[in-house]
């Protein structure tokens, strides 16, 4: 069974596997370049990736579902345990009874049926014990199996750090500090950078878990606090309501089938005490068809579970990304919880536990609901012992979980005592003592009960209906406390489940709290009329700024006392000033403390270490960080401006014909053409490689034909490409401007910062800062004056002196204010 997956399985985990690994290297990049994104505005692009990675992660994991819902229930039916209502048990009751060396006759004594009903019972024991080794040995071969992905993982993983080693293309990177000191490392872990301090962080992580204990109070209220996050849109609470009837009519149906099929092999043990064969056969019919439907329905529960549980996933993704990706909302959730991306990646975990944990608790409590009427009538007062079982549970592992707790308060006490042997001793010496709890709650399992409890109970209740049960009565009942054991040992340890996935839970709704928190911080700082700075506005080409202190990054030292400069169009700006400048004044560039920031049109940012997201369209990563919009239903149009006069209509309907255009035709006023084609798919081939749209020797402008003003603008991209030396990036790919690659690993850092600059040209707002200008190229500075982009330029000493003839001079000590402008 586990050898005949289907041919698409292993793709569609495949899929599932790249497609979770690309939702995580997302998490990771916004995380440790969130004050890039938000210094370059790239928030809403950043949330379109997010989204557009869990829709296809959600898309590929329902069709794994699917795929995998016959072979799950193929090894239901056959793999899994005795408790299951499973056709391995009906098998081996058919081959127990052919296998009797004893047929019993119409004269035959009750010590005669116990006899041959034991040896029947025996064979049946012996035969699930052969077939649980068998599932054991098919069990790890198949997690053996699944080492393979991960192995190959792990080499692509050497290779790729092997790469990385020896640079971009085979080449040595040429910067000798590319391997970043542990103390760099420490600082890049630290959610906002350097400048955080830990300290601050910590503080305020637990005045968020504080906060998130006093509103929801206990853990059943946490749980259903966190499963709200997704269900806040009318539309996935009637989805969930409907997949939630759905599994309790499949309950109550499993419930019944399982029991009618205790039923069937409680017959076929009365069939074999008469020695008509036939009545055999047809318990064993019934047993096999009640198993078979028994199977569907609690597989079909199980995946409906599933994907009430991935929907869920998905809409509580869904409402986070959007809240942490707001305007500046990222950098301040990270100041009061730690890692607050890495605890949106955690999410998909914990609802993946609530579903299977809530889905085996609810299995459990059907079978103790079915069962406590007939428990009542058959062992009266004696059924109080499934209850005395449950709270012997409970309490064995709240004794345990204390035990561990002491035992883990008094190990993080003798941490600084590591060189005194004698306390070490000690601490272990009472170790022994909590071993007895654990001894208590293993032999409290099922498991490892002793089977005359049973029978001690089944006597019991034979001594109370007056000795009227027949041996097929008692094994009934046998299974019916069986079963019930094992419903209150699984509640039980659902409790302890639960208990863990509270834990998970909290991390995440001090994530919710911590998003809410900029949102009324900022009510209340509108209801007390506290005065925001506006940004300030672009007039007759000139932006005027003014700052009345301006102070370092760590906020000790005051740089600049009632600072006042100007920047004008065509009049580049350099700014100089001592180390920990930079940072409060991009602030001041950018708006960052002001009500909103300065817009794209106006100014734009080139960062010191160049930001390029992985796994987006080529054309993407030359509008970040705008999201360019393409076309997503007909009419799919490519636009040809400025046709050549030598190009005739019918010259370019051949020309796009191979491509699948539908029809074509040349407007005389402004000559251009017009090219229209029937799918997406189509369209795309049209314009992804320009350079191979030539007719007669003159290459075309393609663009895309749209009604959004964000659509990607192609020919002008090209142009931005070509003028900064990068065209490469564009004609050596396959599919040209619709590439998808993991950019930062195939871009060397020149091609990055050119590309930064590309995306300046293409943006064409009035000023750019460029925060490492030494790095760049002349022509570059150059370049982008021509195309009418201001560069301001922040060093720590004066330089390009033939571009920058203005300069501005902060942290000056000589100075009564701090500083200084030129000219």
């Amino acid at each position: 069974v586990l050898g005949t997956h289907p041919a698409d399985h292993k793709a569609a985990q495949t899929s599932l596997q790249h497609f979770e690994a690309r939702l995580k290297q997302h998490f990771s990049r916004v995380q440790h370049r969130s004050d890039t994104i938000l210094m370059m505005q790239g928030e809403a692009f950043e949330l379109d990736l997010l989204q557009k990675a869990l829709r296809d992660l959600s898309a590929i994991t329902r069709r794994l579902y699917g795929l995998m819902f016959p072979i799950e229930m193929t090894e239901w039916l056959f793999l899994h345990s005795t408790q299951a209502a499973s056709l391995l048990e009906l098998v081996a009751f058919a081959f127990a009874m052919l296998g009797s060396q004893s047929p019993l006759k119409s004269g035959d004594g009750f010590q005669q049926k116990a006899h041959v009903v034991g040896q029947h019972l025996l064979q049946v024991q012996n035969f699930f014990t052969v077939c649980s080794a068998w599932n054991a040995f098919l069990s790890s071969r198949t997690l053996f199996m699944s080492c393979a992905p991960a192995t190959s993982r792990v080499k692509q993983l050497y290779a790729r750090l092997d790469a990385l080693e020896h640079g971009h293309h085979g080449h040595p990177k040429a910067t000798a500090q590319a391997k970043p000191k542990p103390e760099e490392l420490r600082e890049a872990e630290t959610p906002g950078g350097a400048g955080q301090h830990t300290a601050h962080a910590g503080f305020g992580q637990g005045r968020t878990t504080a906060a998130v204990k006093s509103r929801w109070r206990s853990a059943p209220a946490r749980l259903w606090a966190t499963l709200q996050l997704g269900l806040l849109t009318s539309g996935r609470r009637r989805t969930i309501l409907q997949k939630v009837g759905l599994m309790l009519l499949l309950l109550h149906a499993r419930t019944n089938l399982y029991w009618r099929f205790c039923q069937t092999l409680s017959g076929s043990l009365r069939a074999l005490q008469s020695p008509k064969h036939s009545a055999m056969a047809k318990e064993l019919v019934l047993g096999a068809l009640l198993a078979v439907t028994g199977g569907f329905a609690d597989q079909v529960l199980r995946y409906q579970a599933k994907l009430a549980t991935l929907e869920l996933w998905s809409g509580a993704m869904s409402h986070l990304q959007r809240k942490l990706l707001r305007e500046h909302t990222l950098l301040r959730v990270s100041q009061e919880v730690s890692e607050p991306m890495q605890r949106l990646a955690e999410i998909q975990h914990l609802f993946e536990g609530l579903g299977s944990s809530a889905c085996e608790a609810l299995l459990a409590a059907s079978q103790l609901v079915f069962l406590a009427p007939l428990l009542l009538r058959n062992l009266h007062s004696w059924s109080l012992l499934f209850v005395a079982h449950f709270l012997l549970l409970r309490l064995l592992q709240c004794c345990d979980a204390w035990g561990n707790q002491e035992k883990s308060s008094r190990a993080q006490g003798n941490k600084s005592l590591e060189d005194q042997f004698e306390a070490l001793i000690d601490a272990d010496i009472e170790l022994p003592s909590w071993g007895f709890y654990r001894l208590l709650l293993t032999l409290g399992d099922f498991q490892q009960m002793p089977s005359w409890v049973l029978r001690w109970l089944s006597f019991q209740v034979d001594r109370l209906s007056g000795g009227s049960m027949d041996l097929a009565d008692t094994f009934l009942l046998d299974r019916m406390m069986q079963t019930s054991f094992i419903a209150v040992q699984q509640l039980s340890k659902m409790l302890e489940k639960f208990g863990r996935l509270d834990a998970q839970s909290l991390r995440c709704l001090e994530l919710v709290m911590a998003v809410e928190t900029p949102g009324r911080r900022a009510a209340t700082e509108t209801t007390e009329t506290v005065a925001v700075p506006a940004v300030p506005a672009l007039t007759n080409g000139v932006l005027q700024f003014f700052e009345e202190e301006l102070l370092d990054e760590d906020g000790l030292t005051l740089l600049a006392h009632g600072l006042r400069f100007d920047l004008s169009v065509k009049q580049p700006l350099l700014i100089c000033g001592p180390s920990g400048y930079q940072q409060p004044m991009l602030q001041l560039l950018l708006g960052m403390n002001c009500s909103t920031m300065m817009p794209r049109q106006t100014l734009m940012l080139v960062s010191k270490e160049p930001y390029v997201p992985g796994h987006c369209r080529l054309y993407a990563q030359l509008a970040y960080p705008v999201h360019p919009h393409l076309p997503s239903h007909a009419p799919f149009t490519v636009q040809v401006p400025l046709l050549h006069e030598n190009i005739s209509e019918v010259e370019l309907r051949q020309h796009f014909a191979r491509l699948g255009a539908s029809s074509c035709q040349v407007v005389e006023e402004g000559r251009k053409g017009l090219v229209h084609f029937s799918t997406f798919e189509d369209i795309i081939k049209a314009v992804a490689r320009p350079q191979d749209r030539v007719i007669g020797g003159t290459e075309l402008q393609c663009e895309i034909a749209g009604e959004s003003s964000e659509a990607p603008q192609l020919h002008r991209m090209r142009q931005c490409l070509i003028a900064t030396k990068i065209d490469h990036l564009l004609t050596r790919e396959a599919e040209g401007w619709f590439a998808r690659r993991s950019w930062p690993d195939v871009l060397t850092r020149d091609e990055q910062q050119r590309l930064g600059i590309a995306r300046v040209l293409y943006q064409q707002p009035s000023f750019c800062v460029l925060e490492d200008p030494m790095s760049l190229e002349l022509q570059l500075h150059q370049l982008l004056m021509r195309h009418g982009v201001t560069p301001v330029a922040l060093a720590s000493q004066p330089c390009l002196g033939e571009v920058y003839r203005r300069q501005l001079y902060v942290g000056l000590p000589e100075i009564a204010d701090g500083w200084r402008l030129r000219p």
